[in-house]
């Protein structure tokens, strides 16, 4: 299923779908492919037919070129490809790599968006449009303020960077883009592995000047401020699995130190030491929470739980209210 395709095919509007006439589908071998197939035209094309001018394969290729980018799956790809390739050779998705590189340029990305969308049309396992498409798949959500379009570019964006290092693994960039891609996403631990592999494709490719490099040592200085978070990730996962023990003996080195500002640590713990009976340490754990993230209703229903497990009525009932009020304010 494309997510995407929603955002663009209001770009399509101004294109009308006609037959080509017998003699311009003859014309050239490459305009074979397209006998009996409906293809875009612009109004200004429509325009500048009734008015007797020349209506060029350019225009055409630049017509289908906006409805493959719009739509990858319209009904007639396979043609509209067929045409292209044999009027264009290899040098098109060059030409689209460049016009989408342009709009980039120009503040345009969603114009930049469909382009790259088309190159992956003619290539779908092109590195420079894979790696193109999915940072402008991520320029588009850091820009937007919309929740549901913001979710849609961030997977696309996502998929893509991991699909750049599945087909490619050789290309540093790949490996570079996705692990701050995972770190956006907090996803430490992937990020992690994401920088290492860049290291390694990095040294593979260039050898010692590559370690040397300033990409490399930016990476590196990364890598080792992931320590920490890494370990708190990994503490994380311990309680989720029901390792609690594991999981408090990590978690606990980091609840006094820069990292107890991060909520989720004092969650896990609180989680943790609910499980092993714990319940006075859990209950300042989720009150931690609390006064970093004021609205998190699981907290609450954590500390509900617990004032009843203890048959503090009152303090049971003060959270349980907590969790109605915020909950019908959002």
């Amino acid at each position: 299923m494309d997510r995407l395709k929603k955002y663009f095919t209001g770009r399509l509007d101004d294109l009308v779908f006609i037959d080509l006439s017998e003699g311009f589908v003859k014309g050239a071998e490459a305009t074979m492919a397209l006998a009996g197939v409906p293809v875009p035209v612009s109004r200004e094309n429509m325009e500048g037919l009734v008015g007797g001018r020349e209506f060029k394969t350019i225009q055409l290729a630049e017509n289908m070129t906006l409805v493959l980018g719009c739509d990858p799956e319209f009904k007639y790809k396979d043609e509209y490809l067929a045409f292209l390739k044999k009027a264009f050779s290899l040098r098109l998705i060059d030409i689209i790599m460049n016009r989408g590189a342009k709009a980039a340029d120009d503040g345009d990305l969603y114009d930049a968006c469909v382009h790259f969308r088309a190159a992956l049309c003619l290539d779908e396992n092109h590195p420079a449009a894979i790696l193109a498409y999915a940072r402008i798949c991520q320029d588009i959500y850091t820009d937007s303020e919309d929740d549901e379009e913001i979710g849609s570019f961030k997977a696309e964006s996502m998929e893509y960077f991991e699909k750049m290092t599945l087909v490619h693994p050789e290309v540093p960039a790949g490996h570079y883009y996705l692990g701050f891609a995972y770190i956006n996403m907090g996803l430490y631990t992937k990020a992690k592995i994401a920088w290492e592999e860049f290291l390694e494709a990095g040294e593979k490719e260039r050898g010692e000047a590559f370690s040397k490099s300033k990409e490399a040592e930016e990476i590196k200085g990364r890598l080792s401020e992931l320590e920490a978070p890494v370990a708190i990730e990994e503490g994380c996962n311990h309680v989720i699995a029901g390792r609690y023990d594991a999981g408090l003996d990590i978690l606990e080195q980091y609840k006094d130190s820069e990292y107890g500002k991060w909520w989720p640590l004092h969650y896990y713990l609180g989680t943790a030491y609910s499980e092993i009976g714990e319940i006075e340490m859990a209950i300042d754990s989720f009150k931690a929470v609390l006064k970093l993230n004021a609205s998190h209703t699981d907290s609450m229903k954590e500390l509900a739980d617990l004032y009843h497990q203890i048959g503090d009525d009152e303090m049971e009932q003060k959270y349980r209210k907590k969790i109605m009020l915020v909950s019908n304010l959002q």
